[in-house]
């Protein structure tokens, strides 16, 4: 009869290995990759500031869109670092003491990440001064002082290092969209009226000279009150000059009034607006009264400023159902880019100074061109980089026409049968 011979212990050792092995395997088996719901990374807030309430409601609706509509699309790529965008919002109401509380409740209860946003360069300023405190990262999409880059950044680089601003500021509007409005239409004479607000004065105060150098004067200023809701003084003055060109910076709710009155008075000359006429709202609140005029705006949104700015806007209609006309929009999503890619370069959230030099560093082409910071973290607007555009407003169009830059534009220069 056949006797089984007993184990060696190297055997044993060797049976006993096998069995560890196989439940190692099988252990790894039901738990890589998981099965089952896995703890998602904490999503990375963004807090938001715009004036949902007061005379700029229909423009901050726009921006906090805008805002989250590119968080959207950031999600949909990877979000950064693998973290998803929140915006979080807040209500300014165009007050910048109250702008400051909320950039500090912000910060320190919601605990957001980096600020963007404002409407208004007071406003700006406020919220900058919170940012320097808790040194977290402010983008301003809409506010166009050069006191906020220039005169914060660039007279105390250390503490307001965290401030960046990706729309244009006024010295663009007077060197680009002003200047150009005066060589569009061979203007040797030109009124300019606009709210008394800092970033007003300090267009005016860049324009003038430029102006002056090509051969242009300002024959008529005049500065109504931010809210003002009667312009017609202002209008019968200019009607009494021979001004050949009307250069406008009368933002919100006042500027529909500002705009009917033109029309009304019969005002017959080519009107250009700088940083307002900016909301799809305008065209349907202003009806036939703003057929013919003209915006310089940051960015056309359905213009070919560059491949992802027609696909935005696109998106934007697809989403709320409004076009967007790219002032109050292009600047938050390239905004949003910007810090996107300064962290991505850094790779980690834990060194706020090291995402500044990236963002000082990196250059990238978003929806309104390419996006370059300057040494005052002020987006550069010029040939090769952003140049903003111009569009025409006819109160039945649902897409407003660009005009300028060429290569930008959807559609040529059309002439009121008014204009002298």
């Amino acid at each position: 009869m056949y006797r089984k011979k007993a184990l060696t212990k190297v055997q044993v050792a060797i049976i006993i290995v096998i069995v560890i092995v196989a439940a190692a395997m099988g252990v790894a088996y039901w738990t890589w990759p998981p099965r089952g719901p896995v703890t998602p990374k904490e999503e990375l807030k963004i807090g938001f500031l715009a004036p949902l309430t007061g005379i700029a409601a229909s423009d901050a609706k726009e921006m906090v869109d805008a805002a989250r509509l590119a968080a959207d699309i950031i999600n949909e790529e990877g979000g950064i670092l693998g973290r998803k965008l929140s915006i979080v919002v807040f209500d300014t109401e165009l007050n910048p003491d109250k702008a400051a509380a909320g950039a500090e409740k912000l910060i320190t209860e919601d605990k957001v990440f980096a600020l963007m946003g404002t409407w208004s360069s007071g406003v700006a300023l406020a919220v900058a001064d919170v940012a320097a405190k808790y040194k977290r990262i402010f983008i301003v999409t809409v506010a166009a002082s050069p006191s906020i880059t220039e005169g914060l950044v660039g007279k105390n680089y250390e503490k307001y290092k965290y401030v960046f601003r990706c729309g244009h500021n006024s010295a663009y509007d007077a060197e680009i969209g002003a200047i150009k409005a005066i060589e569009f239409f061979n203007a040797t004479k030109y009124a300019f009226i606009a709210e008394d607000a800092l970033w007003a004065h300090d267009l005016f105060d860049r324009l003038k000279p430029l102006a002056e150098k090509i051969g242009a004067r300002c024959v008529f200023e005049a500065w109504p009150p931010r809210g003002a809701l009667d312009f017609s003084t202002e209008i019968t003055k200019l009607k009494a000059t021979d001004a050949q060109l009307l250069i406008s910076g009368i933002p919100g709710a006042s500027n529909v009034i500002f705009v009917k009155q033109c029309r009304e008075m019969k005002l017959e000359i080519p009107h250009v607006q700088l940083d307002c006429a900016i909301s799809h709202s305008f065209a349907e609140a202003t009806g036939e009264a703003c057929d013919y005029l003209i915006s310089y705006v940051i960015g056309s949104a359905y213009a070919r400023h560059t491949p992802l700015t027609a696909k935005f806007g696109e998106r934007f209609m697809k989403k709320y159902g409004y076009p967007t006309i790219g002032q109050l929009s292009l600047g938050t999503y390239d905004g949003l880019l910007s810090l996107k890619y300064a962290i991505e370069k850094v790779g980690t959230l834990d060194n706020v100074d090291a995402i500044v030099k990236a963002m000082e560093e990196i250059e990238f082409t978003g929806a309104m061109g390419k996006i370059k910071y300057d040494k005052y973290h002020q987006n550069i607007f010029a040939p090769g980089y952003c140049t903003g555009a111009f569009i025409q407003w006819f109160h039945n169009a649902t897409i407003q026409p660009t005009i300028w830059p060429p290569e930008a534009a959807t559609a040529e220069l059309r002439r009121a049968p008014w204009w002298k």
